[in-house]
């Protein structure tokens, strides 16, 4: 029941910004789809949903269920304090030599937060030995279809990176086909 209350208080916040929000189940073919229309050039091994209807409450419930916003983490994996030049205001990320010199909170670390992902693409399990300069996680979502694009011209900028080896998540926040749900929370959500 918690669940459903947490679901119902983000319907209730979103809905107050003027945009209805609409649940559809999504999978990884309409997630694809999706993409393409959108004209994002995208590597199937960057694109990532939530595991299951708890990690979605978790998120609602932490404030992370928002588009667009990028996490970033540094090298060791520990998530930044603070954001980067233009995550606010839809430009390209920049400042990504300042990567591993922010300060980080020592109890926030990308497996923790790749716990509560699903890949849609085969990964390599351990990340850390992959030599990369960082992690960024970007959220985006097909039920907020008009805030996307600010998270797509972030994935973008990232991609062209060629200074710094950055792996990114392109995280889809959407209801998937997979998840099993209560009809509770189904009639929640407006689903089926």
């Amino acid at each position: 029941m918690k669940n459903i209350l947490l679901i119902l208080s983000f319907l209730l916040t979103y809905n107050t910004y003027s945009q209805a929000i609409i649940f559809n189940k999504q999978n990884e073919e309409s997630l694809y789809k999706f993409l393409s229309n959108s004209n994002v050039e995208f590597d199937k091994s960057d694109i990532v949903t939530l595991k299951d209807i708890n990690s979605f409450s978790l998120y609602n419930n932490t404030d992370k269920l928002t588009v667009p916003e990028a996490y970033f983490f540094n090298r060791e994996g520990f998530r930044l304090k603070g954001n980067f030049d233009a995550t606010s205001c839809g430009q390209a990320i920049s400042s990504l030599e300042k990567l591993n010199k922010k300060s980080f909170y020592k109890n926030d670390t990308i497996d923790d937060w790749i716990r509560d992902f699903k890949y849609l693409h085969p990964q390599s399990s351990d990340l850390h030995n992959s030599e990369y300069d960082g992690f960024v996680i970007i959220n985006w979502a097909i039920f907020l279809p008009t805030m996307n694009k600010v998270s797509f011209t972030w994935y973008k900028s990232l991609k062209e990176e060629k200074k710094y080896k950055i792996k990114v998540f392109l995280l889809n926040l959407d209801i998937q086909d997979s998840w099993e749900m209560s009809q509770e929370q189904k009639d929640a959500l407006h689903l089926e």
